[in-house]
């Protein structure tokens, strides 16, 4: 049985149409013993109140009736219970993972990470836009019910798998980083770093971040830390943006049937909800931060689990990323390491940690397929 729980901050709105929209769907084809659908709040405020009126009045309008649900409270157990935890809007996410103590086994998704073009569903408590939140969700539980069908095929044999890092390779995030970080040095009255400098600050997760920044203040890496956290959560994207050439690129690689993955040192939560919001059209086969009990790169474990996921042998990944952890990382995973020189770091060390190519901008990756594919064939 596939159990799944759909979550909202209230349960009044989106995750209670999610749940009836899904349960129809399974209905229609047959299937609803092999689902437990429901639904949850993060918030304790509609705890007991029944569906708010108009998404009440929106699912009747689709012959959905949602008759007896009241709101109730997501709970730590339920991590354990459901198989799919999917939440609409990144502070869901947030609520969701500190509500359950994380997601060690990445059950958690949000409602559009199932279509094709992954996003938030906004609340229409405060939109009022209740046929469009409608669409939406129907979009996501049709390709839910999908997924559950199967998993999405992998590329044919003759193309390849790509592992992009985010930060300095998909994004410029730096100036967003530094602005955060920053912001919680001069919080603690520490002093703080010029925005250059983080370039060799970054790289290795946020706590290493923070242990670098504080210098000859070691104690007080765990409040900066926690400060950092919070204000770059809420300052995720006032000055990141995709390098230019960068979504073409990824468009013309996807349009060539290889696969695109992410993996990054940066928190999972916002690695995830960053590529949603930069690349909504982009269809990424799997997309991954640091996640708790997972070693961060250059460790090649999460590295080796994608290839898992998605089929392809490590052989035929081109791993693509900025630094030397990067190029580390994609050694020991037994990749092809690929550095970009528009990033962070220097052609160096790149070259320093393994690097086998250096490109100059985005727009040379797909001729990357074309270069390696023939190394490959001939080897």
């Amino acid at each position: 049985m596939v159990k799944i729980l759909f979550i909202c901050h209230g349960n009044i709105c989106r995750s209670p149409m999610a749940e009836f929209i899904m349960k129809k769907l399974v209905q229609d084809v047959g299937r609803e013993a092999e689902f437990r659908i429901e639904s949850a709040a993060t918030s304790c405020e509609e705890i007991g109140n029944p569906v708010y009126p108009p998404a009440r009045r929106e699912l009747a309008a689709h012959g959905i009736s949602c008759s007896g649900k009241t709101a109730r409270h997501l709970e730590k157990k339920d991590y354990g219970t459901f198989d799919y935890l999917i939440g609409m809007d990144r502070m869901n996410m947030r609520n969701m993972e500190r509500i359950c103590g994380g997601d060690p086994e990445r059950k958690m998704y949000r409602m559009r990470d199932f279509t094709d073009h992954p996003g938030e569903v906004d609340d229409p408590w405060y939109t009022g836009r209740f046929a469009e939140v409608y669409a939406q969700i129907l979009e996501g539980c049709k390709g839910l019910l999908a997924k559950c069908g199967g998993e999405k095929p992998a590329p044919e044999g003759g193309k390849f798998a790509f592992l992009f890092d985010l930060d300095g390779t998909l994004l410029n995030t730096l100036e967003d980083i530094a602005d955060a970080m920053n912001y919680a040095l001069r919080s603690a009255g520490l002093p703080t770093w010029e925005t250059e400098k983080y370039r060799y600050m970054v790289g290795n997760g946020a706590k290493v971040l923070a242990e670098r920044a504080v210098g000859d203040h070691p104690e007080m890496a765990g409040q900066v830390l926690k400060t950092y956290q919070h204000q770059y959560e809420t300052h995720l994207r006032v000055k990141t943006r995709p390098y230019e050439g960068m979504t073409e690129a990824l468009r013309k690689l996807a349009a060539g049937g290889n696969a695109l993955c992410v993996l990054s040192n940066k928190p999972d939560a916002d690695t995830r909800s960053l590529i949603a919001d930069c690349f909504p059209d982009i269809p990424f086969m799997h997309v991954q931060g640091q996640l708790p009990g997972v070693p961060r790169k250059p460790d090649p474990t999460a590295a080796l689990a994608i290839v898992e996921k998605v089929g392809i042998p490590s052989e035929r990944f081109i791993y693509v990323g900025d630094s030397g952890v990067d190029m580390v990382c994609a050694s020991r995973a037994g990749m092809r390491a690929v550095g970009v020189l528009w990033g962070f770091r220097t052609r160096e060390e790149l070259l320093e940690n393994g690097a086998e190519r250096l490109i100059r901008h985005p727009g040379d990756l797909p001729g990357i397929v074309e270069r390696m594919g023939k190394e490959w064939d001939s080897s």
